[in-house]
């Protein structure tokens, strides 16, 4: 595992490349533990990491908790494909992943029905992902979606078009409540 560290005042980004296992999952550990005094917001760049075991996840779930205790900001960026798959397979994709252009998260869950919420500038690929989601929470028996939408700041024609598209689909299955910030959001040509 390499680690290039970006600081700038008490902002600092940790490139991780190659593999966070239990060998190189106490380094990080270690190398956390000399930093997190003078870092307020840490954020983990994830781009160019191949492998993550269990012993890895352990050790980002508690830089996460650590930085939460002394109520500084934690994220993690750019994850390779590698990387989300693991989240994913784990259950661990809503609380990790937050793609530099957009976040969804399942906000609220119940027996029957979900709360999404999609914020920052959505594209044709958030609305791909947005699309993903809603089919996974229908295989699991959800019927009634909101969607949140109220944090995104753009939006682009062809997200736009995704979701004209999605609310046919999930309507032929479910209910879907779309809720908008009240003045629209610009839309930015590509």
């Amino acid at each position: 595992m390499e680690i290039l560290e970006v600081q700038s005042g008490t902002k600092l980004v940790l490139f991780i490349k190659g593999r966070l296992d239990a060998n190189e999952g106490d380094l990080l550990q270690k190398r956390f533990k000399q930093i997190k005094i003078m870092t307020t917001d840490l954020t983990l760049d994830l781009s160019e990491l191949k492998f993550l075991s269990s012993a890895g996840i352990r050790v980002i779930i508690t830089i996460m908790k650590e930085m939460n205790a002394k109520k500084g900001t934690f994220a993690i960026s750019k994850i390779s494909p590698e990387v989300r798959e693991i989240f994913n397979v784990v259950g661990l994709i809503d609380l990790f992943v937050q793609d530099e252009k957009y976040v969804i998260v399942v906000k609220e869950k119940t027996e029957k029905k979900a709360v999404l919420t999609i914020s920052g500038n959505p594209d044709l690929k958030s609305g791909r992902d947005l699309s993903d989601h809603i089919k996974e929470l229908q295989a699991q028996g959800i019927t009634e979606f909101v969607l949140d939408m109220s944090g995104i700041t753009t939006t682009t024609p062809k997200f736009e078009e995704k979701l004209i598209e999605i609310e046919k689909e999930t309507e032929k299955k479910s209910k879907l409540t779309v809720l908008r910030p009240p003045e629209p959001p610009p839309i930015v040509p590509l």
